[in-house]
């Protein structure tokens, strides 16, 4: 069939099958590209996300600790009057991460998480208790 083509014809039938070939290699590298970047949207927004916002919870939690260790260890009551507005800031800051946080709880997190998470809460009410008892003093 082919022995009754000019050359011509025939590399050029052939640099349209090889040019075909490059364009459907093509077309499923892109498909292939935006099925992973979509993955790695999601790992970011259900597992990256959520881990800064723990990292930033633990920070204010821990500043909190050091906060009441200062007035703690200071005998003016000033102290207390100085650090309280710090206090509250760290306090609410913790509230809003802990909501937005929970927010997407129930959709992304697995049951163990969802545990922790309720230990979590639990503790974080007996913390501020303690806080709020021992700033009482």
């Amino acid at each position: 069939m082919l022995e009754r083509v000019k050359f011509g014809t025939r590399l050029f039938i052939l640099l349209c099958a090889a040019t075909l070939l490059l364009v459907a290699v093509g077309a499923a590298g892109m498909a292939g590209g935006r099925r992973v970047s979509a993955g790695i949207e999601t790992v970011y927004g259900e597992r990256v996300v959520p881990m800064g916002q723990l990292a930033i919870v633990l920070d204010d939690i821990h500043r909190i600790r050091s906060l009441v260790a200062d007035i703690l260890q200071s005998e003016s009551r000033l102290t207390l009057e100085r650090l309280q507005p710090e206090l509250a800031a760290a306090d609410s800051a913790i509230d809003s991460l802990w909501r937005d946080y929970s927010r997407g709880a129930s959709d992304h997190h697995s049951a163990e998480e969802l545990a922790l998470a309720g230990q979590f809460q639990a503790a974080r009410g007996e913390f501020q208790k303690a806080t709020s008892e021992v700033l009482a003093l």
